[in-house]
């Protein structure tokens, strides 16, 4: 498994592959999440970057997925930039 800490939240990946982040809006929104949650709709992940409100992790194909505070708006979901 891997940890990211960004300023706003910290995300893992679970020995699922799965993204999990707790913190201060992890996922956007105005949400304070104090127990891990999965982030919605990312897949497998194999490695994580935090910043001070968007992470991102690649998949095993390579591709980027973020979420968070992604260019000061706020993102819901996973978005592939």
């Amino acid at each position: 498994s891997e940890i990211a800490a960004g300023g706003n939240s910290t995300c893992a990946i679970g020995l699922d592959g799965l993204a999990y982040c707790s913190g201060v809006r992890p996922y956007g929104g105005d949400a304070w999440l104090t127990s891990p949650v999965v982030a919605p709709g990312a897949p497998r992940l194999h490695a994580l970057v935090a910043g001070e409100g968007t992470t991102c992790g690649t998949d095993t194909g390579g591709i980027v997925w973020c979420w968070g505070q992604v260019f000061g708006a706020p993102r819901r979901m996973p978005f592939q930039p």
